[in-house]
């Protein structure tokens, strides 16, 4: 009771807070706050609370990403941007109010900045008095007043300490979630009563139920509008903060930074309502015109007057969805159009206040420009050209160009951003390596090579690097990378499978061995993992054996890979969706048992010479039956080897997931019992053993496509 107590009076304070809405006070909100400053002793109380909560949890960054955290707000603070931050930190010290630093017994709360990874133009004050800036700000915006601004702003919601409403919501929250959850409770007891009594069941909400339901709706609500109205305050204050600090004070800061804002929202809006026409013109080729909502409750409503049966409605989720408003996209586009309306309320509110409060004022200095030598003028060029924050913004400039197919492009951009040849920042020599890849570079493995020499490198990257030089048979440099990649998940046991595999291939078969027994003989690996060294060390031997005794096999190399690599590079994304459509699974055989090769989306790509996804569209349907139609094998024999590991085709296997388990190339030693595996051998193809179930068929992976002739 005590805490619905403090709930009702949480709710007044917002209610209070509501009701004061004043868009233009009739006193400026500096000397409002310096006639009745906040005690600000309360943010050193939470950053201690939230350092406390930090150390009990674990794992976090510590106090302040506790606050990110519990302020709902998903930022990834970036690491080593302390020159940044110290430097706006500078920035941020004249523009607080001298009237109130000299106030007697008033301690401002240290204020520490933090840059986000995200490239918005955002800012987030916490409850602690730090500020989190978004990194498109110090990187997109170029004049100092408009930083000033940004800066000021979330300064302001920290010197009108604006949490304490949201603190009070949680407590409202947190007292009303306890009370509905204690009515509700009440509400069965006395219903299962009423059961037991022999009265029936009944579902009937009681008066308090539905009361705190109504109170958590109007607490809510009360709390959209107090944030609505501090946004305001912030921006008011922020303006006079600006217009007093001695450096860059034109009042054109504030104006501007909106303007952008708003100009940021119409383009939010315009590119959201491109994909909503996309989407609704797909919904209107599968499911026909949009009905309307109205028109079909009606229409519902009427067959239940006439007592008709009603009419199930048989299309596709999408189509219902779309007819009652319901789409994702469309609550994404609304709520970008009511952040557009919000940010153009602010525009003309603070326009309001500039001439409330110096419309007598008739000269601003102009905006101060960022100016830097090399042409990127934004606060983060000038004060930290190689700071992780423009790093990055090269890194977007790179993939840019590759989204948009200039493999060219990028390497001559990532050629340009790189500091030296010996430059190890992984984000960006990630980003030529793949433009490398796009290009068909002989090495470009080498961009891991350097980032992980720096430390930086991830095990995606490395991974990556470890197949194409796995690809290209650089055994040497693909041991070099599969030994990084278990360096960086701290995992060197979970390598021992493949190592043992590159050894052999480079002929260093009593390291091989070696390893091979430091996988079976280690108690704390796993069975499975030990049963993969074995089958290695195996296949290794067969494939050596079988190269000194057989001379036809010349030339010719078993290249068998661990499958767990393999799958991340290789998705099968098409035939998976195409296998939803009807007239595409009527192609697999009723009457026999048979084996689907799937070919993988790079293998399609390759085969037609364009984006796989394309076969998914209707006039390319007829292409797709063939491409389908072409890898089934009807009655398979019932043992297909494969560089001599031998499995038996099961009538019951699962297409819905994988397990990886084995992989193979086809080679001359092999038995051939099918014309794909012909076909796959022809071209020096693999063929990935992979446990799908089907009621009636097998499957396997295969990086080659094959299309018969009609």
């Amino acid at each position: 009771m005590k805490k619905l107590i403090l709930a009702g009076a949480s709710a007044a304070l917002l209610t209070t807070g509501c009701q004061t809405f004043q868009p233009l006070p009739e006193t400026a909100r500096l000397v409002t706050l310096v006639e009745a400053p906040p005690k600000y002793d309360v943010f050193a109380q939470r950053r201690e609370s939230d350092a406390t909560a930090a150390r009990s949890l674990g794992g976090y960054r510590g106090s302040r990403q506790l606050a990110l955290l519990a302020n709902d707000e998903g930022y990834t603070i970036l690491a080593d941007s302390e020159v940044l931050q110290n430097k706006l930190g500078e920035f941020y010290a004249p523009l607080l109010p001298d009237a109130l630093v000299n106030l007697p017994d008033t301690t401002l709360p240290e204020t520490t900045f933090f840059i986000a990874e995200q490239n918005g133009l955002n800012a987030h004050a916490l409850n602690t008095g730090d500020i989190v800036i978004e990194s498109g700000v110090v990187s997109s915006i170029d004049t100092f007043d408009e930083v000033n601004f940004v800066l000021a702003h979330e300064g302001a919601h920290i010197l009108l300490d604006h949490f304490r409403t949201d603190e009070l919501k949680k407590i409202a929250d947190t007292a009303t979630t306890l009370a509905y959850f204690g009515a509700l409770y009440a509400d069965n007891q006395k219903n299962a009563a009423s059961y037991g009594a022999g009265g029936g069941p009944s579902a009937q909400l009681s008066y308090a139920t539905v009361a705190v339901v109504g109170f958590s709706v109007i607490t809510n609500l009360l709390a959209e509008r107090r944030e609505k109205q501090q946004e305001i305050e912030a921006d008011q204050l922020g303006l006079e903060m600006l217009v007093g600090a001695e450096n860059y004070n034109s009042h054109l800061g504030a104006s501007k930074l909106i303007e952008r804002l708003v100009n940021f929202g119409y383009e939010d809006v315009e590119n959201e309502k491109i994909k909503v026409e996309k989407v609704e013109a797909e919904l209107e080729r599968v499911c026909g015109p949009k009905q309307s909502f109205g028109a079909t409750l009606l229409g519902d409503i009427l067959a239940g007057a006439a007592s008709l049966p009603a009419t199930v409605d048989t299309r596709p989720t999408a189509c219902q969805f779309r007819d009652k408003g319901l789409l994702q996209i469309d609550r994404e586009l609304k709520a970008k159009e009511k952040n557009l309306e919000r940010r153009k309320e602010r525009l003309t509110l603070m326009r309001d206040y500039q001439n409330l409060r110096y419309g007598d004022v008739t000269v601003y200095p102009p905006t101060t420009e960022i100016k830097t030598a090399n042409g990127r003028n934004s606060f983060a060029a000038l004060f930290d050209p190689d700071g992780p924050v423009i790093r990055l913004e090269e890194v977007r400039d790179v993939r840019s160009r590759l989204d948009k197919g200039d493999c060219l492009g990028a390497q001559i951009l990532a050629k340009q951003y790189l500091r030296g040849e010996d430059d190890t920042f992984a984000s960006l020599r990630e980003a030529f390596f793949d433009a490398d890849v796009a290009c068909g570079e002989d090495d470009p493995g080498r961009h891991a090579k350097i980032a992980h020499f720096g430390g930086g490198a991830s095990s995606e990257f490395l991974q990556k690097a470890y197949i194409d030089y796995n690809t290209k048979q650089d055994y040497e440099s693909a041991l070099e990378m599969l030994d990084a990649l278990g360096q960086v998940k701290g995992d060197m046991k979970g390598i021992y499978a493949e190592k043992i595999r590159l050894l052999f291939e480079l002929g260093r078969e009593d390291e091989a061995r070696a390893v091979h027994a430091s996988c079976t003989g280690d108690a704390e690996i796993n069975r499975q993992t030990k049963r993969l060294c074995d089958e290695r060390l195996r296949q290794a031997e067969a494939r050596k054996n079988a190269v000194e005794n057989d001379s036809e096999k010349e030339g010719v190399v078993d290249d068998s890979e661990n499958i767990s690599f393999i799958l991340d590079t290789l998705s099968y994304d098409v035939i998976r969706a195409a296998m939803l459509r009807d007239d595409i699974r009527t192609l697999l055989p009723t009457d026999v048992s048979y084996v689907l090769y799937v070919p993988t989306d790079e293998a399609l790509r390759v085969a037609t010479g364009g984006d796989p996804r394309r076969l998914l569209e209707p006039q390319h349907s007829v292409l797709l039956k063939d491409i389908v139609r072409s890898h089934i094998i009807r009655d398979p024999q019932p043992t297909v080897t494969l560089s001599g590991v031998s499995q038996t085709p099961n009538a019951a296997t699962n297409i819905s997931r994988f397990d990886t388990l084995r992989s193979a190339r086809a080679t001359n030693s092999s038995k051939i019992l099918n014309s794909f595996e012909s076909h796959v051998k022809s071209r020096g193809g693999m063929v990935f053993g992979l446990q799908f179930t089907g009621e009636d068929g097998e499957a396997y992976l295969t990086d080659t496509v094959r299309l018969l002739a009609n």
